[in-house]
């Protein structure tokens, strides 16, 4: 008998699915094997809350602050049908016990923790329906990103290289399309996947792309520079990482407001630096050349450090630098590094959208710096004109918004999930992705 996520543990796996195979140019693999190096090395362990009432509490008073001041997008129409996968399918050739510890695999990263914990809330959630045919939303779960690291990181690496994750969803495709009508009905117009990679879905073949093209992508990735078939910004949904462990959620709930006036550094990044311009276009490079020695304003480092010292240091910063990772998806995990420490996030980087940008007014606790005004420098001029009153708003605002960021067990209204609920909404409603069938008296 399958056993699966859905029914039988709100703390497990979860259902999952499909997908088709095809061929692929080594190059990407091996770029996509560095990418997730790199973002493994940077990121730190994955914790979100899943509390209880006593829990929430704990949550500073301009979190909840926060909370209540967003008015909230109404009761959702949603009515999602989380598919019920087999082990066989979900699990393939990854051992359960360590996939159940999620210790194994990156599967602990920030950036791919969506993979199972976005799963998670949906089975958990109140918009979910255990009759697909009285669905307007399939949910397919899987462990892409974990089966691409379990090759990558034991003895198999060389299927990883060769074959990345497209065996694994040829295999859920497979499923799919045994299990029921309901991914051929609407051409996939009505399910939602998790792409947690740092590329998204450009870590797939092309056959597995168009398998999915109509799909709705829940991703980190947002770059508009990249092939097509990976991310469209009028379907798919860019998401934060899963909020970080300890040093920066407890300091969410223990501190009630940052020091907003007395900061010794204009600016700070502390990150990889590579010669080699496909990584970050040549803007982190840019970076160490002019400020690699010391800078009375700006903060910078290369070098690894423990997660409470960077924290105190992005806390002695005004703006904290984002510049881009790796061509030409420029995606890196520090976006929520710096949303949770409490400053003003300077967005370095060119044709990329950032997580829920539709719903959340970035330019109230953001500062963008184009990536031409960096190379020829002059960041740093710019970070200066900033007028006070407009730093201390932004500081204020910066702060505030954090909330907007975080996963919950149960969600929250104002939270990720909530706003992932009305994106996809939005989606289903916009022309070319109306869910075509009336559910329950219209309620579509």
């Amino acid at each position: 008998n399958a056993e699966s996520w859905g029914k039988t543990s709100t703390t497990g796996l979860k259902n999952m699915m499909r997908w088709n195979g095809a061929v692929r140019p080594r190059f990407l693999l091996y770029f996509l094997i560095v990418c997730s190096v790199l973002a493994t090395t940077w990121l730190a362990n994955v914790s979100w809350d899943r509390g209880d009432a006593a829990a929430a509490k704990r949550f500073s008073s301009d979190f909840n602050q926060s909370q209540a001041s967003f008015s909230g997008y109404g009761p959702s129409p949603l009515r999602v049908f989380v598919y019920d996968v087999p082990k066989n399918v979900l699990l393939q050739e990854m051992p359960e016990e360590q996939v159940a510890s999620r210790q194994h695999f990156r599967m602990s990263d920030p950036g791919y923790g969506i993979e199972w914990v976005i799963p998670e809330l949906f089975a958990a959630s109140s918009v979910r329906t255990f009759d697909p045919e009285d669905a307007n939303v399939f949910f397919v779960p899987h462990l892409l990103v974990a089966y691409f690291h379990f090759h990558l990181d034991t003895q198999n690496s060389q299927i990883a290289v060769d074959k990345g994750a497209d065996p694994y969803f040829s295999h859920l495709l497979a499923y799919l399309q045994q299990v029921g009508p309901w991914f051929s009905r609407h051409e996939a117009k009505d399910h939602v996947f998790v792409f947690a990679h740092d590329c998204g879905a450009c870590m797939l073949n092309q056959t597995n792309q168009a398998a999915v093209r109509n799909a709705i992508f829940l991703t980190n990735m947002g770059s508009l520079a990249t092939v097509p078939g990976c991310f469209n910004q009028t379907k798919d949904i860019i998401v934060p990482p899963v909020q970080l462990s300890s040093p920066f959620r407890d300091f969410r709930r223990t501190v009630v407001q940052p020091d907003l006036t007395s900061r010794p550094y204009l600016a700070h990044f502390r990150g990889t630096v590579w010669d080699d311009l496909s990584y970050s276009g040549g803007v982190r490079q840019a970076l160490k050349n002019m400020y690699h020695q010391h800078h009375p304003d700006l903060f910078f480092s290369e070098r690894s450090t423990e997660a409470e010292d960077y924290l105190q240091e992005l806390r002695a910063s005004y703006f904290c630098l984002h510049p881009p990772g790796w061509l030409p998806c420029k995606w890196s995990g520090r976006f929520i590094h710096l949303v949770f420490s409490g400053c003003i996030p300077a967005l370095l980087i060119d044709d990329i959208v950032f997580p829920l940008q539709e719903v959340i007014e970035y330019e109230s606790f953001t500062v963008r710096i184009p990536e031409k005004d960096v190379l020829e420098g002059r960041l740093m001029d710019m970070l200066r004109a900033i007028q006070p009153t407009e730093l201390q708003t932004k500081l204020q605002n910066a702060w505030k918004i954090a909330f907007r960021f975080s996963y919950n067990m149960p969600p929250r209204r104002g939270d990720v999930f909530d706003s992932i609920l009305e994106l996809i909404a939005r989606r289903l409603r916009s022309k070319g992705f109306t869910v075509i069938r009336e559910v329950d008296n219209g309620r579509t």
